[in-house]
Order: structure tokens, then sequence, then C-alpha cells
């Protein structure tokens, strides 16, 4: 349990926008062929990198400190 708990914490410590693009990804990607799947994954990037959450991260790796995600 206690594992579990330090997994948790871990996931809900992302940037929740790349968390819920990731979600969808992992439903789609057993009804979608290889092609389009990439096609996706590449949109998905894109609209992660130009989030808020992107540029905090970029920030907080550069100053050293843990980042603050506010999912935007």
């Amino acid at each position: 349990l206690v594992e579990v708990r330090k997994i948790a914490a871990r996931i809900a410590a992302q940037p929740p926008v790349a968390l819920r693009l990731s979600k969808r990804l992992l439903k789609v990607s057993e009804k979608m062929d290889l092609p389009e799947f990439l096609d996706l994954c590449a949109c998905f990037q894109g609209m992660s990198h130009h989030s808020e959450d992107h540029l905090e991260a970029v920030s907080a790796f550069l100053d050293k400190r843990t980042p603050l995600f506010r999912g935007k």
C-alpha cells in the first residue's frame, strides 16, 4: 500500500494536461493504425508544448526547483 501511494503521488505531481492527453492516447491506441496513431501523438505533443504547464516545467528545470502545474 505504501508503494502504491508513492506511485499515485508521482502521477499526481505530473502536468494535468499531458496526463489527460496521454490517457486519451491509451484509450484510442487499440482502434487506430500506427500512422494515424503517430499523427495523433504528434498533434498532442504540440498541444502540450504550447501549454502554460510546459513553460512552467522548463522554468522549473532551469531554476532547479519542483514545478507547480496548474492544468493550463
